[in-house]
């Protein structure tokens, strides 16, 4: 690809056919067999990229490729030619995919080096321009991305930042950046683009020695976070840091991801937001969820319900909700409900008789009065001794997720229990009281024999409030539910008065959980009291260090033998629920790891070692041929720490230097942590190959080679060998070809060969299996042996069709009955054939006229005819010496019509030759007469052709005598000769005529009427003024324009210089002549030039020079070629900007007399001047400032410090002494500025 307008550009598409690669398309801008430009191609010079993309951009279902800014395709006609053209011309970066969702085709972006430089977005498909910005300076670097900052995409470079948001709409949204290249870095949707193109590391050694190194890692930089980050630089235990902006996105909404784990507080606890993820949603449609950075408000642990929480984030919204409940521990019996007597609640049990009885379904209503305040019914199977074995519940207000809520009047089907084991009893239990409702709550069946009449009064389940001192009657049930509102492990007694513990569990939760106990009441009366929750508390977590503490530096945390422990009141219980830190692989030195779990923390130590070199064990194989890979099995890389420890490196490491195709011994360079070392292996040739040749050489015929025994032997460039197993080819082994075959071995393109011989094959029998088709021939006509079958048979009974035999005994002139033999290897077999006689044929009724040529095919009458034939004729046109002719002949000449039969059968023969002439025609060349003016040159001959025939076309050669010197009077115009451009002169009889040029004398004449006034350039071309006139003549003049020393222009001049106007009488007019010249100036106009005073900052790139222009005329366009002294490490100060030079876009320099006017460039900030010992401090304002000259020695270290306080005046130079500093040659100085405040102060332009 072509960079610019002085380089060759143009493309070449490989096909690979049959193995072979095939230049089958191509397109170049140069051509190689005129040494010039392709015609047509001259504009596209310039159009490439270092680099080209392909895609399918006019969805044909074929690709196209881009370069720069021009789109090649494969066209209808089969060639590679432009599909579009940009004119952009040369860059370096470009990129293409479908960007826009507002436009259905793809996007093609590219920056550009040449032209008004800048950066382009293009319709893929079209060409067309959606956008450009363009540059002052080369823009090399660039990218299109979507980076989170607002719109669909982004595109930057130097020339600018811009964001799109569709439909061409862009704004810029900051400076300049560099960046070519993009990643996806921390899984989400978005493009990173933390650029370090220009960033440069140095190591500075012990030895006051320093080195660029590239071999550094980067942290701190997040591209999710916004604001400014501390970017850290890390090379073995020493960092630097340098600072980057992340800017913020365009945020169109938000949303919760998901829920914190914790949605149920007590009263007075606070807010928990482990969990919370919110999702950020972006105008480009795209998104990305973040657990932190956000605010939670209206969280209220006081009032007990639900409670609406609302999250901010970037100026947007949404919200969840949380459930606050009252800290005490209550149960479902609320203390309201003990004024009530239980014989309000009437329910039937029934102890089961049978071993599988079936005792359902069952039908629960309630009564129709009273006031509802709660409704919680269930079932309970329990055996005697009061362990629950199942448990089914129904309905409640307090949990309606576990049935429905029970209305009076309402009628619920209840659960089969089917197949329930004897002495189990069915115990109901109905958590419900109703004011003043007098109606029993009755359970019935569905038939009667499974239940006891209403009267009947069973022992029932009694649903009791927890309170203290509450007496349970014997054999009565106690069921306390509870909700426990935790996510920690709690601890449960229930104690009698007397202090005896009833029950002791640990209820286990993981959110909100309804726990139940049932307690059996048992012989006699039992007190219930002293119910306690309480949580058992973790009071420390001890360690077990891990086994390996000495670690090399770069290496992973080995946590292998640690033990954690979580010691409690009464126990220690191991985990791995813990999280490390501390660890850090690049810092040297002794570290502290913490292991933590909770509030919980322990501690041990660890020692990062520094590593001071690396030692290598070559990999087990050190030869290679050409071509094969490195192979590092075996290898071994170890780190030797800084206290001579010898630590395995498993991975990380780079090797280096090794080139498969490069022959000789090579140094490997394995590279770990910066540190390298070495090893070498040897890479050759194969010059040659020796055999041992198989055990077997002879074969018999159709048997397969056997290699058996056969022994290849490499000989390298060293005269090393190796007997090669593999990877070798034999060629030239053909078991179906009897006698001496030559077998060739290949190996890396050496050949050797052996012989062997195949035996010719045994025949037994040879037949013909099938005659041939025809077997009746005519005299003269060829033996046919169409539809023939000879089978060979050989001893192993196997047979083949051959056609390598030999025919004889047919002869085709002999009448009768033949024989015919068929021959192969010493066998034969026949044939019998008959030979009849041919039936000759006269020909009649077919003529050909003589003609004179005309132009046109001669033809033939009538048709061909005979008494014993009336088949298909032949017509052949031939040259008299019987040269056949494609067609019928035009020329003139003599020739004949051969009329012949056309008898497949070969039954009849016959023919008739016709002989005719085509005569030539009479043609008369006449030249036509002339005449001139005396003294005039003369005139262009021509001539009148007689007798020539349509189609046919002449041009003459003529002499005549005549010269411009020569006397007026008629001289013959003699036609000499005649070429044809269309036709032959063979065909004509041709006579010449003269003709007459007649010299008389002309009028001379005066001219006069016209001017030309000077001018100055003015870019319009010159006018002249008036009409050419003459007193004795009144015709046409001719006006014509030249420059001073007679060269003539194509029209009126525009540039400056000197010319003159000729004004004459046609030199067609043989009547009048005379001319007249109008001489005039078009002079210089004035241009100054003049460049543009500019600021810059002190060690900043030069700027681009600029400059403004006074008197250029019109379209007219220029640039300034500058010199100024200023570089990058110049002082502040100012500095000239020379003019010295201009060049126009058009050649239109030599129209202006140019004057220069300099300019300056003024270099603001602080430098030191290593000669002179001096700061200078160079501002565009005035301000006071304290200046701190610090020296830092080759090593890092102070070396000293000078104040100075200093009162700057606007474009005045203030200087400080520095040379009491003693500053030494590889000292490095820091200039640093603060005000009053110790605040940085910035001297920028």
């Amino acid at each position: 690809m072509g960079r610019n307008g002085r380089q060759r550009h143009g493309a070449c598409g490989i096909s690979l056919e049959n193995g072979v690669l095939n230049p089958k398309y191509k397109f170049d801008t140069y051509s190689e067999d005129t040494d010039a430009y392709t015609p047509g191609n001259e504009k596209y010079v310039g159009e490439g990229n270092h680099n080209m993309t392909v895609a399918d951009v006019d969805d044909d279902g074929n690709d196209e490729f881009i370069s720069a800014t021009l789109c090649y395709e494969v066209n209808d006609e089969d060639k590679l030619m432009p599909k579009w053209y940009g004119g952009r011309q040369h860059g370096d970066a470009l990129h293409i995919g479908n960007y826009d969702p507002t436009n259905n085709n793809f996007e093609y972006f590219s920056v550009h080096e040449h032209g008004d430089f800048g950066m382009t977005l293009m319709d893929a498909k079209t060409g067309e321009e959606a956008f450009h910005v363009s540059d002052s300076n080369d823009t090399g670097r660039g990218l299109i991305a979507n980076t989170g900052m607002g719109g669909y995409y982004q595109m930057s470079s130097n020339a600018g930042t811009y964001v799109a948001y569709g439909n061409n709409v862009f704004k810029k949204v900051n400076a300049s950046m560099g960046q070519n290249f993009r990643i996806f870095w921390d899984g989400d949707l978005y493009d990173e683009e933390l650029d370090l193109s220009s960033m440069v590391v140095k190591a500075y050694y012990s030895d006051k020695t320093s080195k660029t190194i590239t071999d550094y890692t980067v942290s701190g930089y997040d591209s999710t976070k916004v604001g400014k980050q501390t970017v850290t630089v890390h090379y073995l235990d020493m960092t630097d840091t340098f600072d980057v902006t992340v800017a913020e996105g365009e945020l169109s909404s938000i949303e919760i991801a998901s829920n914190p784990s914790k949605t149920t507080y007590f009263t007075g606890e606070q807010l928990d937001t482990s969990g919370l993820s919110v999702k950020l949603n972006y105008a480009n449609n795209s998104s990305k969820t973040i657990t932190d950075g956000f605010d939670v408000s209206g969280f209220d642990n006081q009032t007990v319900g639900t409670n609406t929480l609302t999250v901010s984030y970037g100026g947007k919204t949404t919200t969840f909700t949380v459930t606050i409940v009252n800290s005490e521990l209550t149960s479902y019996v609320n203390d309201d409900f003990e004024s009530y007597d239980d014989s309000q609640i009437t329910l039937k049990s029934q102890t089961l008789t049978k071993q599988t009885q079936d005792l359902g379904p069952f039908k629960l209503t309630l009564g129709t009065s009273g006031k509802k305040t709660d409704s919680y019914p269930h079932f309970a199977i329990l055996t005697d001794n009061g362990n629950k074995s199942l448990e089914i519940a129904t309905g409640g207000m307090s949990n309606p997720s576990r049935g429905p809520i029970i209305e009076f009047g309402d009628s619920i089907a209840l659960p089969d229990f089917a197949d329930i084991p004897a002495n189990k009893y069915l115990v109901f239990d109905f958590d419900a009281l109703y004011q003043g409702d007098t109606s029993n709550v009755q359970l019935y069946g569905v038939t009667d024999s499974y239940l006891s009449t209403s009267s009947d009064k069973l022992t029932y389940d009694q649903y009791l409030s927890v309170n203290k001192n509450a007496n349970i009657p014997i054999g009565k049930w106690v069921n306390i539910h509870l909700v426990v509102n935790s996510k920690k492990d709690l601890f449960l007694t229930i104690s009698d008065k007397s202090g005896n513990v009833l029950d002791s569990r640990k209820v286990t939760t993981s959110g909100d959980k309804f726990e139940k106990f049932v307690f059996y009441g048992g012989v006699g009366k039992i007190q219930l009291d002293n119910l306690k929750i309480y949580e058992d508390k973790i009071s420390s977590l001890t360690l077990t260090p891990p086994t390996k503490t000495s670690y090399a530096l770069g290496e992973e945390l080995n946590l292998d033998g640690m033990v954690a422990k979580l010691n409690y009141s009464d126990k220690s219980v191991g985990t791995t629920a813990y999280t490390v830190s501390g660890y850090d692989k690049t810092k040297v030195g002794k570290q502290t790891v913490t292991v933590s779990y909770g509030d919980y923390s322990a501690n041990f130590d660890v020692t990062v070692n520094g590593i001071s070199s690396i030692e290598v064990t070559p990999p087990t194989k050190t030869t290679y041929l050409e071509g094969q890979d490195l192979n590092t099995d075996g290898m071994v890389v170890t780190a030797v720490t800084s206290d001579n420890q010898r630590i395995t490196v498993p991975a990380g490491y780079s090797v280096r230097g090794f080139n498969k195709t490069k022959l000789g011994k090579q140094t490997i360079t394995v590279t770990y942590q910066g540190l390298s070392t070495e090893f070498e292996v040897n890479v050759n040739s194969v010059k040659s190959i020796e055999l041992t040749k198989p055990t077997k050489l002879e074969y018999k015929y159709g048997e397969s080679l056997d290699t058996s025994g056969m022994s290849v032997k490499a000989i390298y460039d060293d005269n090393q060998s190796e007997v090669i197993k593999s990877d070798y080819s034999v060629t030239g082994y053909d078991k179906t070809k009897s006698g001496t075959q030559t077998i060739t071995v290949t190996y890396r393109n050496q050949t050797a060969t052996f012989d062997v011989t195949v035996a010719e094959p045994v025949i037994t029998k040879f037949e013909i299996t099938t005659p041939p088709t025809t077997t009746e021939y005519y005299v003269g006509q060829d033996l046919k042996t169409d539809g023939m079958v000879v089978t060979v048979t050989f001893e192993d009974e196997s047979t083949k069709t051959t056609t390598a035999y030999t025919l004889s005994g047919y002869d085709k002139n002999t009448v009768g009955a033949q024989t015919v033999t068929v021959s192969y290897k010493g066998f034969s077999a026949t044939f019998d054939v008959t030979v009849k006689e041919v039936e000759k044929v006269e020909i009649s009724d077919v003529t050909v006229e003589d003609k004179t040529y005309d132009g046109k095919p001669i033809e033939y009458s009538g048709t061909a005819t005979s008494d014993n034939y009336n088949g298909d004729y032949e017509y052949i046109w031939e040259k008299a010496d019987g040269t056949v002719l494609d067609s019928a002949p035009i020329n003139a000449g003599s020739y004949k019509l051969v009329v012949k039969v056309s008898d497949e059968t070969f039954a009849h023969t016959g023919s008739k030759e016709i002989p005719f002439n085509i005569n030539k025609a009479a043609l008369t060349i006449t030249a036509e007469n002339k005449s001139i003016a005396f003294g005039m040159n003369a005139p262009e001959f021509t001539c009148k052709a007689d007798g020539l025939v349509d189609g046919d076309t002449i041009s003459a050669t003529y002499s005549c005598d005549y010269t411009v010197e020569s006397p007026i009077g008629d001289y013959a115009i003699i036609p000499t000769d005649c070429t044809f451009t269309s036709g032959s002169k063979d065909n004509y009889d041709i006579t010449y005529v003269n003709g007459t040029l007649t010299v008389k004398e002309a009028q001379k004449v005066e001219i006069n009427g016209v001017t030309v006034e000077n001018k100055t350039y003015d870019g319009i071309a010159v006018q002249y003024s008036g009409t050419a006139e003459s007193a004795d003549y009144d015709g046409e003049f001719d006006y014509i324009w030249q420059t001073a020393d007679g060269i003539t222009l194509d029209s009126a001049p525009i540039n400056a210089g000197d010319y003159k106007l000729v004004v004459k009488v046609p030199s067609d007019n043989l009547e009048y002549v005379g001319s007249t010249e109008v001489p005039f100036t078009i002079d210089k106009a004035d241009l100054t030039i003049t460049a543009e005073n500019m600021s810059t900052n002190v060690n900043s790139v030069v700027p681009a020079y600029k400059f403004t222009s006074s008197g250029l005329i019109g379209d007219d366009e220029l640039d300034t070629i500058f010199s100024c002294e200023y570089t990058k490490d110049s002082d502040v100060g100012t500095y000239v900007i020379t003019p010295t030079d201009c060049t126009f876009t058009s050649d239109v320099k030599n129209n202006y007399n140019i004057e220069y006017v300099n300019g300056t460039l003024s270099v603001y900030g602080s430098s030191y001047n290593k000669a002179s010992k001096t700061v200078k401090i160079y501002s565009n304002h005035d301000t006071d400032v304290d200046c701190y000259v610090v020296s830092y020695a080759e090593n890092g270290t102070l070396d000293g410090i000078k104040k100075e306080h200093c009162s700057l005046k606007a474009d005045e130079i203030s200087t400080i002494d520095i040379s009491s500093l003693n500053i030494a040659e590889n000292d490095s100085i820091k200039i640093f500025l603060w005000d009053n405040n110790l605040t940085p102060v910035e001297i920028t332009n």
